[in-house]
């Protein structure tokens, strides 16, 4: 991996001369997960919630459901339901450059990883 870690920063008076960043939802942005399953004991189904009440106030309810089968029990369920919520509950990020070329730059460097952790931007 290091062997794709590139020296060069981005920015004033270098190769970048433009940039468009978007921040935005998509298809997949959720803000709720709702997971039942059929408890056959009781004859009743199982509900599990989970939510994000400040990004439902800010951008309305987006709710992902889903049905589980019944051979899962409560603590899979509530499990599934946080990580699909953390999964989904988040922005999509779009950067794209105008610059001139690098020849020693080719996809797997790793010059991008350390614009967008260290907000060059």
């Amino acid at each position: 991996m290091e062997d794709l870690t590139l020296d060069l920063v981005l920015g004033d008076e270098s190769l970048v001369f433009d940039f468009d960043y978007e921040k935005s939802i998509d298809d997949d942005f959720y803000n709720q997960i709702k997971i039942v399953s059929d408890n056959e004991e009781s004859g009743k189904r199982d509900v599990y919630i989970t939510k994000d009440s400040g990004s439902i106030s800010k951008y309305g309810l987006l709710q992902y459901f889903e049905k589980l089968d019944k051979n899962t029990n409560a603590s899979q369920a509530k499990s599934k339901a946080d990580t699909l919520l953390k999964l989904y509950n988040r922005e999509m990020e779009t950067l794209s450059l105008k610059c001139l070329g690098d020849v020693h730059i080719n996809l797997n460097c790793s010059i991008l990883d350390k614009l967008l952790t260290n907000h060059y931007f």
